[in-house]
């Protein structure tokens, strides 16, 4: 087989995932022709897609070495020598990259990458330059925007962060990072209203994740803290476990986070001087895995009743009216509008009854069609759990305060 046949199956199988194997067909093109750069290239591509750095990085410059006005092969040296940890090279390489002329794309990607190393540096003002000349090269990308922001928040500028939060939306309304990250910029101002408006609108417009419930479990515990007494505390703590047991139901939690929950369930209780259900809790904590599966409650025996419980509860009338006038300033009935507009304009006169009519045949019948029933597939964890050192440490230090808070020595 040629070594054009061989590199070409490289790439091929590149582009299809199977990474060994195009590193296999890669070597094999080097021994039909040892000294073309864009052999070394695919298999260093190869190398850094299964964690072999140090091999890419010795593949990219023997492709700079045999063809040294190639600015891609620049570019993927520093990029190799970035993910090693060899900053000084990297940034000598990536700017070789562009003085030889690299394509296009690679020069957004690496101003994006030196954005990255100033960011590291706590050089923000040098980072937010470098992700601009990414974005004029690149466009606007949801990516760079979460890089801007968050230099934005380093340098406690946080109108710009949030101005450039709400562009982010504007690009995935749906992606909740979003808006997680203005909740807490909410959060660690002290502006909690705001920070629990966020969540609100997260809940209705965004796909929601673990995180959202556990910004839902931060805010319970941690908003407006100052000048709290025991009494407001116990509150506190007690709307927080309802929130974590919210969360346990509704976020989906793999076997780990579930984990973590017991264990802040655990560390409540003990807050609370209740250390039966704090043992219990710990309990549920040894399999984490069976005891969510099983559907247990960190609630146990809960006779703390609440007004505006956790779980989100159905609108009053005036929500329902303030929540359909926003999406209709929104927009999104304006379709609807133009056809009943368009159907109005056949009518001959005023007569509310014809207009009715008119406007009824343009509207296709939904009662007539069955409802759908939603059933959403229940959820499990699946696997085993086993816990690092530093969580089974937290654990048993856990159950040594609650076996002290019931003088329990032995």
């Amino acid at each position: 087989m040629s070594y054009n046949q061989y590199l070409a199956d490289s790439n091929f199988a590149f582009a299809g995932n199977q990474f060994e194997q195009a590193l296999v067909y890669a070597e094999k093109a080097i021994k039909e022709k040892p000294k073309e750069a864009e052999a070394y290239i695919a298999a260093g591509k190869a190398c850094m897609s299964i964690d072999k750095i140090d091999e890419a990085v010795d593949f990219f410059k023997k492709a700079v070495k045999f063809n040294e006005s190639n600015g891609n092969g620049y570019f993927f040296l520093g990029y190799a020598q970035a993910m090693s940890g060899n900053i000084a090279k990297a940034l000598k390489n990536l700017t070789m990259s562009l003085e030889r002329g690299c394509d296009s794309d690679f020069k957004g990607q690496i101003y994006r990458i030196i954005s990255m190393i100033n960011f590291d540096k706590g050089d923000y003002k040098d980072a937010l330059i470098n992700l601009n000349q990414a974005q004029e090269i690149l466009g606007l990308d949801y990516d760079l925007l979460k890089n801007k922001a968050a230099c934005f928040a380093s340098m406690k500028d946080y109108r710009k962060t949030l101005f450039i939060l709400n562009q982010m939306k504007l690009l995935q309304p749906k992606e909740y990072d979003t808006y997680s990250f203005a909740f807490h910029i909410f959060m660690d101002l002290g502006i909690y209203d705001e920070a629990k408006k966020e969540l609100e609108r997260a809940r209705d417009y965004a796909d929601l994740t673990i995180t959202y419930y556990n910004d839902r479990i931060a805010y319970a515990l941690m908003h407006d803290l100052q000048g709290s007494s025991d009494g407001d505390m116990n509150l506190r703590w007690h709307r927080t476990l309802r929130e974590i047991d919210y969360a346990l139901r509704k976020g989906k939690p793999n076997a780990e986070e579930a984990y973590e929950m017991y264990l802040r369930a655990a560390q409540l209780y003990l807050s609370l001087e209740q250390s039966e259900k704090a043992l219990k809790c710990l309990e549920f904590s040894e399999d984490p895995v069976a005891s969510f599966n099983q559907g247990v409650s960190v609630l146990i025996d809960d006779s703390f009743v609440e007004t505006g419980a956790a779980e989100p509860t159905e609108l009053s009338l005036e929500e329902e009216e303030e929540r359909m006038q926003e999406r209709w300033d929104n927009g999104e009935f304006d379709d609807i509008t133009e056809q009943i507009r368009e159907a109005l304009d056949y009518v001959d006169d005023d007569d509310p009854e014809q207009a009715t009519e008119t406007v009824q045949k343009y509207l296709s019948p939904t009662d007539v069609v069955p409802i759908k029933e939603e059933k959403e597939e229940e959820y499990h964890i699946d696997g085993e759990f086993l816990p690092e050192q530093a969580q089974k440490d937290m654990k048993d230090i856990l159950y040594i305060s609650a076996y002290e808070l019931k003088h329990d020595y032995d």
